[in-house]
């Protein structure tokens, strides 16, 4: 299909595939281990907040920051691949959830 410019285009919805009953599987894993993640990192946070209020060592926050970094890292590859399987709607929803900061 020929694109505005004249090149050769194809639309993004044109490329895209169902998810296949593996995917769905393995969105529902996923899913799961995002919803673990969530609550080790906010056990994590609250853990640090306490360390820092009482002034503990630098070592222990330290340690629980590079805890926190992996949990992370570990939420962003679950976000990722969540991301090719749920739908832009669930997609923008879970999206909302992680950028406003709950009470």
């Amino acid at each position: 299909m020929a694109g505005a410019n004249g090149d050769n285009e194809v639309p993004e919805e044109e490329t895209t595939t169902p998810p296949t009953q593996k995917d769905l599987r393995d969105a529902t894993t996923w899913k799961k281990q995002r919803s673990a993640v969530r609550q080790q990192i906010t056990k994590t946070i609250r853990y640090l907040g306490n360390l820092v209020n009482e002034r503990d060592s630098r070592g222990s926050i330290s340690s629980m920051m590079k805890h926190l970094e992996n949990l992370l890292a570990t939420a962003a590859k679950i976000h990722t691949n969540l991301s090719t399987v749920e739908d832009q709607a669930e997609n923008d929803r879970q999206d909302e959830f992680h950028l406003n900061p709950r009470p």
